[in-house]
């Protein structure tokens, strides 16, 4: 329990420091994944039933959940080309839950979200 909260602790921490960033509107809401993130770009559709609940992903304005844990909105940076890179604290379900920075390259595109991973470290809370 120490190391959750010390964890959700970080997580606070990560994205309290300034306001809370905030996931642009077109990209919050219910999606479920069509492609296989090692195949390249992760895509997703909205709404619908998803085939499993692997597949299943909600983006809230600051937070994202998916199947193997929360991810707090750290960072979120405009790009060209209606690209966003944005940087995620997760808290995944682990025994006992790790805390992994990941940067994302996202953005919608006929109507699909389009999502590529840049790279992600690990921390082990500690306590």
């Amino acid at each position: 329990m120490k190391r959750l909260l010390t964890a959700a602790a970080f997580v606070l921490l990560a994205t309290s420091a300034h306001a809370s960033p905030t996931m642009p509107r077109e990209f919050q809401g219910d999606w479920c994944s069509i492609s296989d993130e090692d195949a390249g770009p992760n895509v997703r559709m909205r709404g619908g039933t998803c085939h499993a609940a692997v597949d299943a992903f909600s983006v809230k304005p600051t937070e994202f959940w998916f199947h193997e844990g929360t991810c707090t909105v750290a960072h979120v940076q405009p790009a060209r080309n209606g690209r966003h890179h944005v940087t995620l604290a997760c808290l995944n379900n682990n025994d006992p839950p790790d805390v992994e920075i990941v940067h994302w390259w996202m953005r919608i595109y006929q109507g699909a979200l389009y999502m590529q991973r840049v790279d992600s470290s690990f921390t082990r809370p500690q306590g």
